[in-house]
């Protein structure tokens, strides 16, 4: 004696409109990435050859540039892997990778922002040699690199950012802390959501876009 209504919808016309949305965003940052990747090499060309006859504010302008040219390069990069979580073509090439030494290298890039920010960065390896890890280089620095970029972006000048590796069992697992204000309670359940910034104090850290930690949980 169970009586019921169905109510059906045609979402035929939505998801059109979501694959043209996602045509879009691809066609465009690959149409960016051609004059991008120029502009980058003739700012790395120009900086090399001159920066011998550059005074201290044609450097520093010549850094700016760099910068940001740098921070749009990412940006045209994460709107490309967004299109392609999306569409679920985000491949992933494993390979074994020896994961201290790729640690090292990544917190390479990011130690004169730290000391710019006067930030304490400290590493913790184990002191037991750890088995190679199977992962794709280069998304699992991207992920990795955005969580140390974002402790850097969120934590106040004279503050802690430590970097620990452990193994536990199979897995080895690596931990990103810092002595930041830490995220809102409310703001979890939404934190890895597309374009998602959270508000109040943690904004004024950074004005990045909302796709980084969509993306790396994603890879």
């Amino acid at each position: 004696n169970l009586s019921c209504i169905l109510t059906i919808h045609d979402v035929t016309e939505e998801k059109q409109l979501e694959q043209m949305k996602l045509d879009f965003v691809s066609m465009a940052a690959h149409e960016l990435r051609t004059p991008l990747t120029s502009l980058k090499g003739y700012l790395h060309i120009f900086v090399r050859d001159y920066q011998g006859s550059l005074d201290q504010k044609q450097k520093t302008i010549m850094q700016r540039l760099s910068v940001s040219t740098q921070k749009l390069a990412s940006l045209v990069d994460n709107l490309l892997n967004i299109a392609r979580i999306e569409r679920g073509s985000l491949t992933l090439n494993l390979k074994p990778l020896d994961w201290i030494e790729n640690v090292k290298t990544v917190l390479v890039d990011f130690m004169d922002q730290a000391k710019d920010k006067k930030l304490e960065l400290t590493v913790d390896f184990p002191s037991k040699v750890l088995p190679q890890v199977n992962v794709d280089a280069l998304r699992i620095n991207e992920v990795l690199s955005n969580l140390i970029s974002n402790a850097i972006n969120y934590t106040q000048p004279l503050g802690k950012i430590r970097i620990r590796v452990e193994r536990i069992g199979d897995e080895i697992i690596t931990h990103v802390t810092d002595t930041g204000n830490g995220i809102p309670k409310e703001a979890l359940p939404h934190l890895f959501t597309k374009f998602f910034r959270v508000s109040g104090k943690l904004e004024e850290g950074s004005k990045g876009t909302g796709l980084g930690l969509y993306i790396a949980k994603s890879i």
